[in-house]
């Protein structure tokens, strides 16, 4: 009688700790160390333009959805043998597809920055956005949504989308789910399922068409929305390094599910996914996506102190050039009839002319490095440029730097000044008390237009950064009326009927307001000066502020934060600018000399000094 087979004891599942479950383990702990290492350093540096401008909630909420998964990949060679067998499939339906999503988002927003930023870069865009803010009651309640929606942010949006389209993936996952045998013999529609043996049920279960899903989704954000949105920034030339870490990560999501899929499908890889479990090559792209996401951010926040220290290095260089040199009797002669603004002008452009030149990036090789002048890194230099012609730095900023905000804030302002100094002046002593009423207001309305456009975190796009003292002083002083102008219509639009004849013509409108301004305390109307005598001929054709002007409100209540932002374009934006020959290569591409180059506008050309010395006025021994 021949013997009995023996039943051969099936080892239960365990966790692998062999040599290389050991170093997967290690090497999932020490990347996971550096990932949140450079997180918490880009938290600390979250004040830094560079690191602010991206938006770290989405950001970092994506990576640290990614990462989850990515652990989960590492560690599977490990707690693959022990891991419910439907693990898989709502981890690859529900989490990958959320955090593919919400990382693509934030990696589309230098897109949506950039298209803000240049509305900097055109003349009433801003306000024009601004004016848009305001949701017109009288229209229905569907279109008011549609309106507010439109005008909501576009992460919000984003979110948004992301939560439907979540929400619609989790759907189709449970409908699978519920259809299938692979993760229920019991019940579910025939055809569906597995081997009866252990080994043909898990090499069954993650192939089939329930996975369709989940590869539709990572097919749509790597080969559909990241080639998009790499497409759509290819002219953008940041200097935070940002394009070039959206156009990384895009790339390096196409190969992913192509991997993926070869390695689950294809039978010579199966020697291969003994130690190399098929979603590892999704997440070979992750971790180039986690590299150039948060240490390109970490590396520019730290750059940004070796730039801070060559210009300050550039200031003391020329502020001791400037002490050690000196206009002595001998060897200047000053015009009688030369007033002491001209003569200060002419010997600040004399020292512009001959300083110390100062290397353009420190630490680069010496055959790639420029020189550039030393007082062009000074607050003189960037005044002057702020004086004669900010374009060039305005379109800098809003196009390569995306600070245009900052620009736009520092002219509104000093343009705001001069008009109101010149129109102050004019007036003379010969003005009435009403006069002056009216210019107060008139200029009081112009300053509620620039703090709504670059101050207000309600209302502006790209709000100034400036300490919360100096925003809670002027939100005292403006919001209110910001509101009223740009917000809440329904609490005015009944009143419009108060001035519905208005229709212009008589040329009195301007005394009419002022008669109507205590009778019609916080309310905003659209006046029509036809005749613009004495105003610009587009401000009648803004809303008013007709309220009570809050105590406090004069010609320098922006010189807080006009002094705070200055110094921090000094410091960030003005030395890229200098360095980058922007104006110079402006230029050169278009072959037409719009505008002043930059070393002309600051005095450094030898025609401006041969000029001053023909005039006889300064002469050089």
């Amino acid at each position: 009688m021949a013997d009995a087979a023996v039943p051969v004891d099936t080892p239960a599942p365990h966790v692998l700790m062999d040599a290389v479950g050991k170093w997967w383990l290690a090497w999932c702990c020490t990347w996971s160390a550096c990932l949140f290492a450079g997180i918490a350093y880009l938290i600390s540096k979250r004040h830094v333009p560079s690191v602010r401008i991206r938006g770290l909630t989405l950001t970092i909420c994506g990576v640290l959805m990614l990462h989850v998964y990515w652990v989960l990949c590492a560690i599977g060679y490990n707690l693959g043998p022990v891991f419910p067998e439907m693990t898989e499939f709502w981890v690859m339906n529900t989490y990958f597809p959320a955090g593919l999503a919400c990382f693509q988002a934030a990696n589309s927003r230098l897109l949506h920055v950039a298209r803000l930023q240049e509305r900097y870069s055109t003349p009433g865009a801003v306000e024009e956005a601004v004016r848009k803010t305001a949701v017109d009651s009288s229209q229905p309640w569907h279109k008011r949504t549609v309106q507010r929606f439109r005008q909501t942010d576009a992460r919000v949006k984003m979110l948004i989308y992301i939560g439907i389209a979540l929400f619609f993936q989790i759907c189709v996952a449970v409908v699978i789910f519920c259809l299938s045998r692979k993760f229920h013999p019991g019940w579910g529609i025939e055809g569906t399922e597995t081997p009866a043996d252990e080994e043909g049920r898990k090499h069954a279960i993650p192939r089939g068409w329930e996975w369709v899903p989940s590869i539709g989704w990572q097919v749509f954000w790597t080969w559909i929305c990241a080639p998009y949105v790499l497409w759509q920034t290819r002219h953008i030339k940041d200097t935070h390094g940002w394009r070039i870490q959206t156009a990384v990560c895009c790339i390096a999501g196409l190969p992913a599910a192509p991997l993926w899929l070869v390695a689950l499908y294809v039978p010579a890889m199966a020697p291969v996914n003994k130690y190399w479990i098929p979603p590892q090559w999704i997440c070979v792209s992750i971790t180039v996506m986690e590299v150039f996401t948060i240490f390109v951010p970490c590396y520019m926040a730290f750059r940004r102190k070796a730039l801070h220290a060559d210009t300050l290095a550039a200031i003391q260089l020329w502020e001791a050039r400037k002490v050690g040199s000196s206009f002595s009797s001998g060897d200047t002669t000053v015009g009688a009839d030369t007033d002491a603004t001209t003569v200060a002008h002419r010997k600040s452009a004399f020292s512009y002319a001959d300083t110390i030149q100062v290397s353009v990036r420190p630490g680069t090789p010496a055959k790639h490095q420029q020189q550039q002048p030393a007082v062009m890194f000074t607050m003189d230099s960037l005044e002057q440029c702020l004086r004669l012609n900010p374009e060039p730095l305005q379109q800098f900023a809003a196009r390569k730097d995306f600070s245009g905000e900052n620009v736009a804030f520092l002219t509104s302002v000093a343009e705001w000044k001069r008009q109101w100094r010149t129109q102050t002046s004019a007036a003379g002593s010969s003005g009435t008390s009403e006069d002056r009423a009216i210019i107060e207001r008139r200029f009081f309305n112009k300053a509620v237009r620039i703090h709504a456009g670059n101050v207000s975190m309600t209302y502006a796009s790209f709000p100034i950064n400036v300490a919360s003292r100096e925003r809670k002083a002027l939100e005292r002083l403006f919001e209110k009326a910001a509101e009223i102008l740009y917000g809440r219509r329904e609490s005015f639009d009944s009143a419009a009927t108060l001035f519905s004849s208005w229709s212009g013509g008589d040329g009195s409108q301007k005394e009419k307001c002022h008669d109507d301004d205590k009778s019609t305390a916080g309310f905003a109307e659209k006046a029509v000066e036809e005749d613009g005598a004495g105003v610009d001929g587009e401000e009648y054709e803004r809303a008013w502020y007709w309220g009570e002007i809050p105590d406090g409100f004069d010609i320098t209540i922006f010189d807080d934060a006009e002094r705070s932002v200055k110094q921090m374009v000094l410091m960030d934006t003005w030395p890229k600018f200098v360095r980058s020959g922007w104006a110079e290569e402006t230029e050169k591409k278009t072959g037409v000399r719009r505008t002043m180059s930059l070393g002309r506008m600051l005095g450094m050309k030898n025609k401006k000094k041969e000029t001053d010395r023909s005039r006889g006025t300064v002469s050089v021994v």
